[in-house]
């Protein structure tokens, strides 16, 4: 890693991660950029004490997707009909699923979909990052959790690959909601 100054401001000091790309190294940047948005006007508004959010961001170059994100707002990319989950899900359920999956059935369910980490809630906020090879056809489907939890990947996938764009996302929200849309869609 290797430090930098943001804006020439010595108080916002920036690390930048040799092993990533420099666009991908610009689009972390811009993440914690809005964590750093979000703590301040939290700071400064009552009424914005405690928010955060999730947050998926891409950036396409000709032949590479790089997807980075915090939280639970999955990226797909959707390659020959199939959908890849491409972004990491910060839950409680995935990080005991990654470090001892044996107890995932002891945690009660309303604590398995809490949030590990999130823009707005700390001070720095670390992304994860995907840089991956995409090709002519390929898509990509950011969403909120409120449609990734009522819409399987397979739907996902086929509306995604048969529809026009803004006819797809209409016909994923309208599905989600149709099976009980309790949360965000989008």
């Amino acid at each position: 890693l290797q430090a930098f100054f943001l804006n020439g401001d010595a108080a916002e000091i920036s690390l930048q991660d040799e092993a990533l790309s420099p666009d991908a190294n610009r689009l972390v940047r811009g993440i914690r950029e809005a964590n750093r948005a979000v703590r301040v006007r939290a700071r400064q508004s009552s009424e914005c004490r405690g928010m955060g959010s999730t947050i998926a961001a891409i950036h396409c170059t000709d032949t590479t997707v790089i997807a980075a994100n915090v939280g639970d707002s999955p990226i797909y990319l959707v390659h020959d009909g199939t959908a890849e989950l491409i972004s990491v899900m910060h839950t409680v359920a995935t990080e005991i699923a990654a470090t001892r999956p044996e107890r995932l059935h002891m945690i009660d369910e309303r604590i398995l979909h809490m949030l590990t980490r999130a823009i707005g809630t700390a001070d720095d906020v670390i992304p994860d990052v995907c840089e991956i090879q995409c090709f002519r056809g390929d898509v990509l489907v950011l969403c909120s959790d409120g449609l990734s939890n009522k819409v399987s990947m397979d739907e996902i996938a086929r509306i995604a690959c048969q529809e026009a764009p803004q006819t797809a996302c209409r016909h994923l929200i309208d599905l989600a909601n149709e099976r009980g849309g309790e949360d965000n869609v989008t």
